[in-house]
């Protein structure tokens, strides 16, 4: 361990002081060993522990102990493992020495949008001078409301800290500073209070503006000539119901072949090894009509190698994400795609920022999928135009035979998502027709 310059007993001890930790330092004139005391114990009751043979003369020591109460935080003093912050060892890891230990596992199983984020999190304890103390750490992710997203975001970004540094030694020890079963009893109270918010957050949603076909027609003619491109991806986002990232992944549309049972018009989106979707789907068009109207057929390759051009695809391989893919082995290592958020921010930024294209509004339907003249319009983003594929198909008349798990296969993802999301927009009387039109009760009562 580096040796600081002198600071001398009384420093480190107002060090503890303001950390607010449960054990400070303790010595006696008679004895030439430094002692912890419990600041929590019960008034008029001292209880104090040993660390001999570490001195409290001698100031390496005094650091030695101090980081090892740090490190215990608000646990009991048992077993310390004074090894955690020998002088061969250096001092307990910073949360930058964290950060730097976290990039060399995290990328190894999940993707670059969450490690992102993660990473931010790090510089944020970093800069707010948190301690390595669960207390404190508790403070902080209650920052965030229990029950909200960004209080589970803290929750489970913490969680990986803690796995990291419990892989990060032979002996797969967690760091006592940060335990799983302090983590756990934090996460049940997360999730009591997340069951008791269920009903609010069922009934309050963000009101989306849902362009209707003639209201997209207008707007795509209007920008087409000028922004291609963009445009392209509006329009796929809306006939296909595609997230922004996967018009970068989504194959040509399909011609009609009979013999191999091939629909016209369709495409096909891979699954989690390229984008989002919890596997690879096919999706038919919202207006078929839109192919031959804006040449998408001809201008499918051209526009997504455009789009490999002005945001690349970071592939790393799916045995192992810390090497990049090599596509001489799809055979064997399909590759995964580790940036899809970064591919997705680029073209709704462009929908936010650039100034010709932003500012597009749209109508906002009513429960039944019904526009209603003289209603205020709402300024969409990208995902809206997703969103109105899956309430077009929820709610126009031409769709009424597709189930909830057709149109949740086609947008890749779950029934339960899809119903979360979309089922509030399907009418009471559409939704009684389709429940009660497809059980028949008198062939159940025949048999």
């Amino acid at each position: 361990m580096p040796r600081r310059s002198a600071r001398g007993w009384d420093y480190y001890l107002a060090e503890l002081r303001h950390e607010g930790t449960r054990w400070t330092i303790l010595r006696y004139t008679n004895r030439p060993y430094i002692y912890v005391r419990d600041t929590q114990a019960p008034r008029g009751v001292t209880v104090r522990e040993s660390c001999k043979p570490y001195e409290h003369a001698n100031e390496e020591h005094i650091q030695i102990v101090v980081e090892a109460i740090k490190n215990v935080g608000d646990q009991e003093w048992v077993d310390v493992d004074f090894d955690l912050v020998s002088a061969d060892e250096g001092t307990p890891l910073s949360w930058q020495d964290i950060r730097s230990l976290c990039q060399q596992d995290w990328p190894t199983r999940m993707k670059e949008s969450t490690t992102s984020q993660y990473y931010g999190m790090i510089d944020c304890l970093e800069e707010e001078g948190v301690p390595r103390r669960f207390k404190s750490i508790k403070s902080w992710i209650l920052e965030k409301k229990l029950g909200s997203s960004p209080c589970r975001n803290r929750l489970d970004f913490v969680s990986q800290v803690h796995k990291t540094l419990s892989l990060s030694n032979k002996e797969r020890r967690e760091p006592p500073w940060l335990t799983e079963k302090e983590i756990k009893e934090l996460r049940v109270l997360h999730n009591a209070e997340k069951k008791g918010n269920t009903l609010i957050k069922t009934t309050v949603r963000r009101i989306r503006g849902i362009p209707t076909k003639e209201e997209a027609e207008e707007y795509f003619d209007a920008h087409y000539e000028k922004y291609p491109l963009d445009v392209w991806c509006f329009i796929m986002f809306m006939l296909y119901g595609l997230r922004n990232h996967e018009v970068w992944w989504a194959s040509e549309i399909t011609e009609e072949d009979s013999e191999k049972g091939i629909l016209p018009g369709w495409v096909w989106v891979p699954g989690n090894w390229r984008t989002k979707s919890i596997r690879d789907h096919y999706v038919w068009p919202l207006h078929p009509e839109w192919i031959e109207k804006y040449d998408l057929k001809q201008i499918h390759k051209k526009n997504q190698a455009l789009l490999h051009e002005v945001r690349k695809p970071k592939i790393v391989s799916e045995h192992d994400p810390t090497k990049p893919w090599n596509p001489a082995d799809e055979h064997k290592d399909r590759g995964v795609c580790v940036n899809n958020r970064a591919l997705g921010d680029w073209i709704g930024s462009r929908l936010r920022h650039v100034k010709e294209l932003a500012g597009w509004e749209a109508t906002v339907p009513d429960a039944r999928g019904q526009y209603v003249h003289g209603v205020e319009k709402e300024r969409i983003s990208c995902y809206d135009l997703r969103h109105a594929w899956a309430i077009s198909v929820a709610t126009l008349p031409q769709f009424s035979n597709v189930t909830t798990e057709q149109a949740a296969e086609a947008m890749g993802h779950d029934v339960a998502t899809h119903v979360k999301h979309y089922q509030h927009w399907v009418s009471k009387d559409a939704y009684r027709k389709r429940v009660m039109g497809s059980i028949d009760l008198k062939s159940a009562e025949g048999s």
